[in-house]
């Protein structure tokens, strides 16, 4: 809670453990896609599953959230997880299961999480209507409230930019079912980042700077009027140009179409984030448990205590703090309501 209302986290990735991730394993050995695990029951003894490893990771996800004050959290796959340089028979198989793990995590605990479904792109196919029918059965079967677009799903830059008309069967079947997408990169296999331990970072604001300048130019919201998206962490890079430049800018600000959220750890980034962006288009959201945990210099709490850090942002008045933490995740996500 802040100041009496809750905070709403846009956020998050599903707290499945690593070992509930080895169908995936077996599915690229074997090159053949599986039933989901978490539907099935057990797997072959050679890969041991057990769906019940749930309950300890989300009890913990909670704890995490009770620490940093936040109420709810949408959780989506970890983006690692979103297989879409897997091979194309295989793709939709991988999102069936991850999705039945956020929805286990949801069952868990649905007073404190939202599911946001991973869908199984095809950067190769002719549109985007493949990913149809698994974003059907996550809003209407398992009662997600939004679903997750990888900017760069193979991690080889070769997938339709997000202006693309190859977009337009999601874009429309998500404003008729009253579904925001959220934009993370996923994948990074740049070879010149083959060497870095955990070389899919580097790759995050890129891609995510060039989904905004996709939307934004591509006029993707005049096509689109009632679709929403926001783009995590902050929106990648921020403008070095100002707004008022309309020779590098666009013109209309879509302030209801495009959010973006807070996930940004140091505070003179984020607070250039909401200067830039506007606090009237800044979701709170956290990434909590995320890789941010350590303790801040100087004080006992960890940079992924967001709320605290934003609170201390003496600039910024009470309303627009409001605004953040609640009522422009519930802008973006309306299903947020449900939990006033």
């Amino acid at each position: 809670m802040h100041d009496g209302r809750k905070v709403l986290d846009v956020h998050g990735h599903v707290a499945a453990p690593l070992s509930l991730y080895t169908p995936v394993l077996l599915m690229l050995a074997a090159n053949s896609p599986l039933p989901s695990a978490v539907k099935t029951g057990p797997m072959p003894p050679i890969l041991p599953y057990d769906i019940s490893e749930m309950e300890a990771a989300v009890a913990a996800h909670v704890r995490q959230l009770d620490r940093r004050r936040i109420d709810v959290q949408i959780v989506g796959p970890k983006p690692p997880m979103q297989f879409g340089w897997a091979p194309t028979h295989i793709i939709e198989a991988c999102a069936q299961l991850i999705n039945d793990l956020i929805e286990a995590q949801c069952r868990l605990a649905p007073d404190r999480f939202l599911g946001a479904a991973e869908l199984p792109q095809q950067h190769d196919a002719s549109d985007a209507t493949h990913m149809l029918g698994e974003l059907n059965r996550c809003v209407l079967e398992l009662g997600f409230a939004a679903a997750y677009v990888s900017p760069n799903p193979t991690g080889t830059r070769s997938a339709p930019g997000l202006h693309s008309h190859y977009w337009d069967p999601l874009y429309e079947r998500a404003q008729h079912l009253d579904i925001p997408l959220i934009v993370h990169a996923s994948a990074n296999r740049d070879q010149r980042s083959r060497d870095i331990f955990l070389g899919f970072q580097i790759d995050y604001q890129a891609e995510e700077y060039y989904a905004k300048q996709f939307l934004l130019r591509g006029r993707v919201f005049d096509r689109h009027p009632d679709l929403r998206m926001l783009i995590c962490h902050g929106g990648g890079v921020l403008e070095r140009y100002p707004e008022a430049d309309r020779a590098h800018m666009v013109a209309d600000d879509f302030a209801d179409n495009l959010f973006y959220d807070t996930c940004a750890y140091d505070p003179v980034l984020l607070s250039a984030a909401i200067r830039q962006r506007g606090p009237d288009r800044m979701c709170f959201g956290s990434e909590v448990p995320s890789a941010a945990g350590t303790a801040r210099n100087g004080a006992a709490r960890p940079y992924d205590d967001l709320v605290s850090q934003i609170d201390e942002f003496d600039w910024l008045g009470e309303d627009d703090k409001s605004a953040i933490f609640c009522d422009n995740p519930i802008r973006f996500c309306n299903a947020f309501s449900s939990f006033l």
